[in-house]
């Protein structure tokens, strides 16, 4: 008599690998959660304000001075290259990011008065954020490799390590009396100290087995990009910049500590983004579009619910994390946590389409939203102030996904575009949003609705089971 074949159901290693980087990411975002009430009280909003600016003109220069090398540049080459020829690919994408960053600093100096002008910022301080988009980009590589072959440990062990020991050095430093640069200084003192090991490693592991084929391929694919990612970054840091120039530095540091709340929920997505990346593009160059449109699916839908949990409770979370000077800007919360599942998605289509070989075309997107968002930032703050802000953010992310989704939607993959799905998403974030918005000052409400919410996660886990869970 045969013996029944009992099916087990394990984690997939993609879902797993999710789970430890939610958790490294929630752990390193709580340190500095805790921080933020003691950053908010011991700084004025426009001390407060520096590091917001000073991050958002980072995402500018690493563009520039990197090329964004780690991330979907480097699953391509990992996957196109394979396990032999791919060994020294890492070593080759440092040497190129050392290359990239030598030049940026010698094309800066001559040009230092003129860059200046324009970022506000002083020579000592652009120095620095050179620096530490080097150090950024060191450690980027080396991460985006151990995601790639599925080891979460030391990603894990990097991500709460800076994102904890950078607020406490912080905190020591403004109570040193160095106030608004606090937080500069000890993001790159951190980031020294843990990116030593990683340089260190990508050289021991590369050594010897670098190639010019590498190089080829990574300019071939980041040349193109570079207009993809340069407008990618402007988006990104156009509201802050705007609002310092338009509203002053008081304005900038409500609406960072709103977005900095806000933007909590990214936890979520940028854990699972680590993890599903690199799976999406192996997919994707198997033509498995079915298996990439089902994850697209599940992720947005779990994110979706995920996101209107925490705005259950947002009114209540910065009331603790923020001092009073800051409570009016806790409508600008609502946006932006919204934002991010849509930039999560969105970021997805990107990876697969980049994989599918229509990179000029996921270039030409991206050009179209951040002309798209500096236009509205630029009507929306002039006319409703820094919340007009959070608004051009979820706009422009809206946009942004329906525009990549689209473009992966394309050819002999549309059948599994699923369109319906994604709107019935939408309607919900739209109902519940606007709700639990309205609702904001009425906690027992919000508290019930929680409870619903949960029920229905579960309820979408359960649907979704295939995705996450393996049969074995």
């Amino acid at each position: 008599m045969a013996e029944k074949i009992k099916r087990k159901f394990i984690i997939q290693p993609e879902i797993k690998a999710s789970a430890w980087y939610i958790l490294s990411n929630t752990l390193a975002r709580a340190a500095t959660l805790l921080a933020t009430p003691i950053f908010t009280r011991l700084l004025t909003p426009e001390q407060y304000a520096a590091y917001p600016l000073y991050v958002s003109y980072m995402g500018i220069f690493t563009v520039l001075a990197t090329f964004e090398l780690p991330g979907t540049i480097t699953y391509s080459g990992l996957s196109s290259f394979g396990e032999v020829e791919g060994r020294g690919f890492m070593l080759s994408a440092l040497l190129c990011e050392i290359l990239l960053s030598s030049a940026f600093l010698l094309l800066y100096l001559p040009l230092k008065s003129i860059v200046n002008s324009i970022t506000g910022m002083s020579t000592a301080l652009t120095l620095i954020l050179i620096l530490q988009v080097f150090l950024n980009s060191a450690e980027g590589l080396y991460l985006s490799k151990k995601r790639f072959s599925g080891s979460y440990k030391l990603v894990t062990l990097v991500n709460c390590s800076s994102g904890i020991l950078t607020p406490v050095l912080s905190i020591l430093l403004i109570k040193a009396g160095m106030t608004g640069g606090a937080r500069i200084i000890s993001a790159l003192a951190v980031s020294m100290t843990l990116v030593s090991y990683v340089i260190y490693r990508l050289v021991k592991e590369g050594r010897g087995l670098v190639r010019l084929s590498h190089f080829k391929y990574i300019f071939a694919l980041a040349l193109p990009m570079l207009p993809h990612y340069l407008a990618l970054s402007i988006t990104a840091g156009i509201d802050k910049i705007m609002i310092a120039s338009m509203l002053g530095d008081g304005a900038l540091g409500k609406y960072s500590a709103a977005f900095s709340i806000g933007f909590t929920v990214s936890l979520i997505g940028t854990g699972m983004q680590m993890a599903l990346m690199p799976w999406i593009v192996k997919k994707t160059g198997k033509k498995d579009i079915r298996s990439v449109k089902e994850a697209l699916l599940a992720s947005q839908t779990l994110l979706s619910i995920a996101t209107m949990l925490f705005l259950c409770v947002a009114p209540e979370i910065f009331r603790i994390f923020t001092g009073n000077a800051f409570w009016e800007a806790l409508g600008a919360i609502y946006p932006v946590a919204i934002g991010c599942l849509f930039n999560f998605s969105a970021a997805l289509c990107v990876g697969a389409s980049v994989k599918l070989g229509r990179a000029r075309e996921v270039t030409v997107l991206t050009i179209v939203t951040m002309l798209f968002s500096i236009f509205l930032n630029y009507v929306l703050i002039g006319s409703v102030g820094y919340i007009g802000a959070a608004i051009a953010s979820l706009l422009t992310s809206l946009v942004r996904f329906a525009l990549n989704f689209r473009l992966l939607s394309q050819g002999e993959e549309i059948k599994f575009s699923n369109v319906k799905y994604y709107l019935q998403n939408l309607s919900f974030v739209a109902v519940f949003g606007s709700g639990l918005f309205a609702l904001r000052a009425v906690s027992v409400s919000r508290i019930l609705i929680f409870f619903a919410l949960s029920l229905i996660l579960l309820s979408s886990f359960k649907k979704h089971k295939r995705f996450v869970l393996g049969k074995a």
